[in-house]
């Protein structure tokens, strides 16, 4: 009890008083605060170099040359399974539809469906997978 009386005195009280206010005026400041020091550490980006742009339309440019090299090996491809005597007319709609889809937006896509054709294109039996050997020679 007598702690409590020699803490009670105007001087503590008025610690006591100024460090509750301190208090909550940090927590009422915080989300200033802490914005500040966001800013502090991660100032904004400068503005966009012009060259930029230049750079972006150039690997535009890379991936739309990328996709007609992918549809004219394609179409080789294709070529050679007719000659073999496939029936492809439906391969052959498909890789020019997905030759249309060389945008900027959908060339994933095109890319993907291009790479499905390739797969899907049938290829010619040989004949060393049906010979009795197995590879390597007979033993």
């Amino acid at each position: 009890m007598d702690l409590l009386l020699r803490l009670a005195n105007a001087k503590t009280l008025l610690v006591l008083a100024a460090a509750i206010g301190g208090l909550g005026l940090a927590l009422r400041m915080a989300p200033a605060t802490l914005r500040w020091i966001h800013e502090r550490r991660y100032p904004p980006q400068k503005t966009a170099n012009p060259a930029g742009d230049a750079i972006l339309q150039e690997l535009a440019e890379k991936d739309r040359v990328k996709i007609l090299a992918l549809h004219r090996t394609v179409l080789e491809e294709l070529a050679q399974a007719k000659a073999a005597g496939f029936d492809i007319a439906d391969l052959e709609t498909r890789a020019e539809a997905a030759a249309k889809l060389n945008a900027p937006d959908t060339r994933a896509l095109a890319q993907r469906r291009l790479n499905e054709i390739r797969r899907d294109i049938p290829i010619k039996d040989s004949e060393s997978a049906s010979s009795p050997v197995a590879p390597g020679g007979p033993r």
